[in-house]
């Protein structure tokens, strides 16, 4: 993968939403905010649409694993490795800094019902994080962000051709399907597809 230098605005997505891997010291357990890149990585951005090639790892998407598996889930997969160290060492020292380690709740993958908990300074989120509801993942992984609670807000730019939106990747193993991860569909729903797919990624942090 490569990914070119580029200013990027973030939203505010959660207010102590997230459990804190250590609490503060005036006691606080959950960080103050959680903040999300506004659109995906994409390196043309005076493109309002992805190019006809989507969903090429040129445009900046990325995979979950370099090969079709969930086994492992967000825990052992190589899109957590990329969040927690090329990415959060990608950001402005001024910002990173402010970064707070929170812990993060998935299935452990392979269909399981199991749910891990990870300490994440970067992160994807889940589907119910982002939906609300279950519908590919597992039970367990957390809660809706009050910024998703508005649906358009689901939708991330650029769009791919005459949908609604980007496809983003989710933490979530599929958990149905022992090669999936779950992501969110250019129409803005739910979906999920196989793990070595590039598409669009829109990491998330805590401060």
């Amino acid at each position: 993968e490569s990914h070119h230098a580029d200013n990027y605005d973030v939203v505010i997505i959660g207010h102590e939403h997230d459990d804190l891997k250590t609490a503060s010291s005036g006691g606080k357990t959950k960080a103050f905010l959680t903040l999300q890149l506004d659109r995906i990585l994409y390196k043309n951005t005076t493109d309002a649409t992805y190019s006809s090639n989507y969903p090429a790892v040129a445009d900046e998407g990325g995979y979950m694993n370099s090969t079709n598996t969930n086994v492992g889930g967000w825990t052992n997969c190589a899109r957590r490795s990329w969040c927690n160290d090329v990415f959060l060492n990608a950001l402005p020292t001024v910002i990173k800094n402010l970064v707070k380690t929170v812990n993060k709740l998935t299935s452990a993958g392979n269909k399981s019902a199991n749910i891990d908990t990870t300490e994440d300074d970067v992160f994807l989120l889940s589907e119910i994080e982002v939906f609300g509801t279950v519908t590919y993942s597992k039970a367990g992984e957390g809660n809706q962000y009050e910024y998703f609670t508005t649906a358009s807000n689901i939708q991330k730019k650029p769009s791919y051709q005459s949908y609604v939106s980007a496809l983003w990747w989710e933490r979530s193993p599929s958990g149905n399907v022992a090669t999936y991860f779950c992501h969110v569909h250019e129409n803005g729903t739910a979906n999920h597809a196989y793990a070595s797919t590039a598409i669009g990624l829109a990491p998330a942090f805590c401060i």
